[in-house]
């Protein structure tokens, strides 16, 4: 008896741990915002200019949210933006971001968050 409730003990320590390990995360490092979740999308495309890019400006929609970062990541000829937004904090007290995006190595399309949501093409 006094070893199962050892057992269960550990399991739900286990759990708790885990939770405040990902509420932690989430706090420093935001969670992604979907297309969704911006407004002001503008989409501008420099190809004229050398070397060519693609600029992206947006803002998040909520306002007691800020950007915490931007990225982005290629796959083939895709490449995808990942806005992160967290809680309205000191260091983080913006909704708006810019990014540029270079059009070198055969970029044909951009999406924002997932593969599917594309927001530019050639």
């Amino acid at each position: 008896m006094k070893a199962w409730l050892r057992f269960i003990s550990y399991v739900v320590l286990s759990a708790l741990i885990i939770a405040a390990a990902i509420a932690i995360f989430d706090f420093e490092y935001g969670t992604p915002v979907s297309r969704r979740g911006l407004m002001s999308l503008a989409v501008t495309d420099h190809s004229t200019l050398q070397p060519a890019t693609v600029s992206v400006d947006g803002a998040i929609v909520n306002s007691s949210m800020a950007v915490y970062g931007v990225r982005q990541h290629r796959t083939g000829s895709l490449v995808v933006i990942v806005v992160r937004q967290g809680l309205v904090r000191k260091g983080h007290q913006t909704g708006r971001f810019h990014c540029y995006v270079s059009l070198s190595g055969g970029v044909e399309q951009i999406a924002l968050g997932e593969p599917h949501e594309i927001i530019w093409h050639r």
